[in-house]
């Protein structure tokens, strides 16, 4: 989501895929205090950062699915202490 970590500055990092989080920003700082009309370029970068968040969301929900579930399971049947985000069975 972040894409490749720059040593001094972005313009330095050559040619990859635009992060998400940029995306985002690029069009959340166009927006901001504007009372003008959504430009094209503002709905382009949307709908690839939706389109994007989309696989990213599919792989977490994934992950969250499958893994994250097991582990809550395995953590309940060993007695382990609450965490945040487990629901205790009683």
């Amino acid at each position: 989501m972040e894409g490749v970590k720059a040593k001094a500055s972005w313009e330095e990092i050559p040619p990859s895929q635009m992060p998400i989080s940029k995306r985002i920003s690029a069009v959340a700082y166009a927006r901001y205090a504007s009372t003008g009309k959504v430009t094209e370029t503002e709905k382009v970068g949307y709908k690839a950062a939706k389109e994007e968040m989309q696989s990213v969301i599919d792989e977490l929900s994934t992950i969250i699915e499958n893994k994250i579930t097991a582990i809550e399971a395995q953590l309940e049947s060993m007695g382990a202490t609450w965490t945040p985000g487990r629901i205790p069975k009683w």
